[in-house]
């Protein structure tokens, strides 16, 4: 099926900028994250690394010897970090393709997601949003569960949860409309962005397929915690803001966030 992907020609053959902020990552996952991006089944386009780490010695020189090889692998060694929002700024900043995508540093993309993306993008050419189904993957990387099979495009469910997720990709046309992630948003600024991003686009599509794996390690956060109950709060705002730009008249539930779902009134 791969090799038939790679042979295929399309009339809109966009390059696709994946980015990525980089914070002292596993390097075993970070390197299996490359991987599987260079096994992508199409293949016009670009890594964008922001690493927020730069006294992280053995880091900063696998990424500079990995790009030696890689010319598509593209890089910047930040000052410091200023947080997921401005260190994925920093990424766009890098990016020259015609479609942006987003990934987190520990996490896969399955080897037919670039051409799925594509494939979509050529099918509805009037879209410049597209997402696609997920689950996840034990640390190790070999066992695969809890798809997320998601809905088409539902403004009323987005309002109410950023069931959107991975993967994301947005033509850069939309993209310049938005701007950048905000770090005000932080802990929300995917929710924030893609709620931007829902009201400028022409036209968004769901693509039926588990394209991204979310890796699931001691590291990830459980619900409950501090941390959580921050980005709940930071989603909150986020909604909020989303609604007064749309002049929608709604009262967010004051609990915020009930088993990662808002309540509007």
């Amino acid at each position: 099926v791969l090799k038939v992907q790679r042979a295929k020609r399309f009339d809109y053959s966009p390059k696709i900028s994946l980015l990525v902020p980089v914070y002292n990552p596993d390097l075993t996952f970070l390197l299996q994250l490359i991987k599987s991006v260079q096994a992508q089944s199409y293949e016009n386009w670009e890594m964008c690394l922001a690493i927020g780490s730069n006294d992280n010695i053995s880091l900063v020189g696998f990424i500079r010897s990995y790009a030696g090889g890689e010319k598509r692998l593209k890089y910047k060694v930040l000052e410091k970090s200023e947080g997921v929002a401005a260190n994925t700024n920093e990424a766009l900043a890098m990016a020259t393709g015609d479609v942006v995508a987003f990934a987190a540093q520990d996490d896969l993309l399955s080897h037919e997601a670039f051409y799925r993306i594509v494939s979509t993008f050529n099918k509805y050419p009037e879209a410049d949003m597209v997402y696609t189904d997920e689950d996840k993957v034990t640390t190790d990387g070999r066992v695969f569960y809890e798809p997320h099979f998601k809905t088409v495009y539902n403004p009323d469910l987005l309002r109410a949860t950023n069931y959107i997720g991975h993967l994301l990709a947005m033509k850069m046309t939309l993209v310049k409309k938005i701007g950048r992630l905000d770090p005000q948003m932080e802990g929300a600024q995917d929710y924030d962005y893609v709620l931007r991003a829902s009201e400028k686009a022409a036209k968004i599509v769901h693509i039926p397929r588990v394209l991204y794996h979310q890796r699931m390690h001691p590291g990830e956060v459980a619900w409950g915690s501090k941390n959580m109950a921050d980005e709940a709060r930071a989603g909150c705002r986020a909604l909020a803001a989303h609604l007064k730009r749309c002049k929608i008249k709604a009262e967010i539930d004051d609990d915020y966030m009930e088993n990662g779902y808002y309540t509007l009134r």
